[in-house]
């Protein structure tokens, strides 16, 4: 607080809302879970229905006023194939 009167109020802070984080999971050859219907024919998988319940609770949660942040937002994976991306010599 100053000492000094101010010409107008400072401006009240805006709350900011918390930060979600959702992290999907599979993506691009990671199917995870499969379903097959009665022909034997994949029907859906995993990563299929992990990123749909994603993206409509991110939506949600956006006009809620939140912050969200995706791992992922589409079908792909996060690394190239073969990539060892924590140095321990495996490759999945």
């Amino acid at each position: 607080p100053s000492v000094t009167p101010m010409a107008s109020p400072s401006p009240t802070p805006t709350r900011v809302l918390p930060l979600v984080a959702i992290d999907p999971g599979h993506g691009g050859r990671d199917l995870g879970a499969r379903h097959f219907d009665a022909q034997g024919h994949m029907d859906f998988n995993e990563a299929q229905v992990n990123l749909d319940l994603a993206l409509r609770l991110c939506d949600v949660l956006v006009k809620r006023g939140y912050r969200v942040l995706l791992t992922r937002d589409g079908d792909y994976q996060l690394h190239k194939d073969g990539e060892d991306v924590n140095g321990d010599g495996h490759h999945e």
